[in-house]
């Protein structure tokens, strides 16, 4: 998934979850909670050296073991919530577009990818929800079939960081 789209996504569904539970957000908090949204990224890319970092992406930062860590040092030192919030739902959007949380250890992951069984064949988690939300929506006829994926996250990225800014605003 695209930087952009991890980072709506995720502050927009911040900003419901600071409605709800009526947390002031200030500035800090924001910045926080926006590299915890890239936070497994950035920590791939600095260890790859900027070399290989398709190689190294979404391995271990991009799993439930990288939140423990993450939960483990966030009750020794708080501001770490923000980050580990951020990280929860990087995590959780690669998850549902294929990434494996439990990678290395999940029989069905190739290099942190899950694998679903669809009758003869293996697919990513996320090829099969590609296959199975493709009928309702269409690419344009000048753009390769890859944008009209790209245009649905944004589309509903876009949609959850405005209703999360809308909620935050009127509670």
């Amino acid at each position: 998934m695209e930087p952009i789209a991890h980072i709506s996504y995720t502050f927009g569904l911040f900003l419901v979850f600071a409605a709800v539970y009526e947390i002031s957000i200030t500035p800090f908090i924001a910045i926080l909670v926006i590299i915890g949204s890239e936070l497994p990224d950035l920590i791939d890319w600095f260890f790859s050296l900027h070399n290989n970092f398709q190689k190294l992406h979404r391995q271990f930062t991009h799993t439930l073991f990288f939140l423990l860590v993450l939960g483990i040092l966030a009750f020794y030192i708080p501001i770490i919530w923000f980050l580990l919030f951020g990280s929860f739902f990087h995590v959780l959007q690669d998850v549902i577009g294929g990434g494996s949380p439990i990678y290395p250890l999940s029989p069905l992951t190739k290099r942190g990818k899950i694998l679903i069984i669809d009758g003869n064949s293996l697919e990513t988690l996320g090829q099969h929800i590609k296959r199975i939300l493709s009928p309702f929506f269409y690419d344009s006829e000048a753009l390769p079939p890859i944008f009209g994926w790209y245009w649905l996250h944004t589309i509903l990225s876009s949609i959850i960081l405005i209703s999360g800014a809308l909620l935050y605003l009127l509670l």
